[in-house]
């Protein structure tokens, strides 16, 4: 008989880009740690972009990345036996129980080995939004070996690696050495917030989520970001702000480019065949082979970013241009600032679990064994 993982794309695949990888990785731990094939359940929705109107694009997540697993349209069937936690604000662990600092408070905690006698499981909900360096508790070789299963089976289609190939050769060359920066203010800014949802993953009405984006202006942290990045080294921004939020920037730095969803070519490249989404997913390729680059704290494309640069230089430091929470702090590197003690990565900068880790940064420990 057949044994498949039934798996629940985060908000059924009306998300972004990186959101939706994120889920997706989890999925592929989640197979391979119960020896099954993983089949991706999507409903009909396309991936967003958070600056088209409407949000929805003209592509999945398959139109971007191959993958090693099915996509469905539709929903799981709701008979067959269920991962009894959610993963965003949950814990699965293979064989070896995790320790305190690695548990930050969690109450939702589970042992996948418990699920290797069912042939068919399913997730219990759309709720898989979570870095997997922060859901996953593995030992030390099957930690590496995850790492390097999902680079083989979860990559970019040629297409696009082509077109970020050449994107960064026109910029090496024309350039040189250069810094990138991404800033994102935030795509809930100035809304009511988040969307809340219950345990089941459905949307709860009548609730206020508070605001987590403010307001930053470039006066905000442009000091600090001249104090690590040279004004002589030619500064790309990636941004959807428009080129007027930048004239502190501008006028501070020799050469500045900013790169957003309206960018029609790039010395000589055509960028018109695409989307918005397909634009940011190009211009990823820049932050990662950038001289250095600093990220916007709380956004999965810089996360994600930051995650590859770490791939390929396990020196590299996460840098943020600003924090969005006033509890935190930055370095004068702009690292976030080890405030408090424990093992890992998020017990020493948050000062008690109340803010996500699963999905409000990357993690050293996506790639640094603990």
């Amino acid at each position: 008989m057949s044994r498949a993982l039934h798996f629940h794309i985060y908000c059924h695949g009306a998300a972004g880009l990186n959101n939706v990888l994120m889920s997706i990785e989890n999925g592929m731990i989640l197979g391979k740690l119960l020896d099954r094939k993983v089949i991706f359940y999507q409903g009909t929705n396309k991936l967003w972009s958070g600056n088209r109107s409407p949000q929805y694009t003209n592509k999945y997540i398959q139109d971007i990345y191959n993958i090693n697993a099915d996509f469905v349209f539709g929903d799981i069937d709701k008979t067959i036996k269920s991962i009894p936690i959610n993963l965003t604000d949950g814990l699965i662990y293979h064989t070896d129980y995790p320790d305190k600092d690695f548990i930050f408070g969690r109450k939702s905690i589970f042992n996948i080995e418990d699920f290797h006698n069912y042939n068919n499981v399913r997730t219990k909900s759309h709720l898989t939004l979570s870095f997997y360096s922060y859901l996953f508790f593995l030992n030390k070789n099957k930690h590496e070996f995850l790492v390097k299963y999902l680079a083989e089976n979860i990559q970019p289609k040629s297409f696009y690696i082509d077109y970020q190939n050449r994107l960064f050769n026109l910029a090496k060359m024309h350039l040189g050495e250069f810094n990138v920066i991404h800033v994102r203010r935030g795509n809930t800014m100035g809304t009511s917030g988040l969307i809340p949802f219950n345990d089941e993953g459905e949307v709860v009405g009548g609730i206020s989520v508070p605001e987590f984006w403010k307001d930053i202006p470039v006066s905000t942290f442009i000091d600090n970001l001249v104090f690590n990045l040279d004004i002589n080294t030619p500064l790309i921004i990636l941004s959807d702000e428009p080129e007027s939020f930048y004239s502190p920037i501008i006028q501070r730095y020799k050469k500045v480019i900013i790169l957003n969803q309206n960018l029609d070519s790039f010395y000589g490249l055509s960028l018109n065949r695409f989307e918005e989404l397909e634009k940011w997913f190009i211009f990823s390729l820049l932050g990662v082979k950038a001289k250095n680059f600093i990220g916007t704290q709380g956004s999965t494309y810089s996360s994600l970013i930051q995650r590859q640069r770490l791939l390929n230089n396990p020196n590299e430091s996460f840098r943020f241009l600003y924090l969005q929470k006033e509890y935190l702090r930055l370095e004068k590197d702009l690292s976030m600032r080890e405030i408090c003690k424990g093992k890992y990565s998020w017990n020493k900068v948050y000062p008690k679990d109340i803010i996500s880790p699963a999905w409000s940064r990357e993690w050293p420990e996506a790639v640094i064994s603990y």
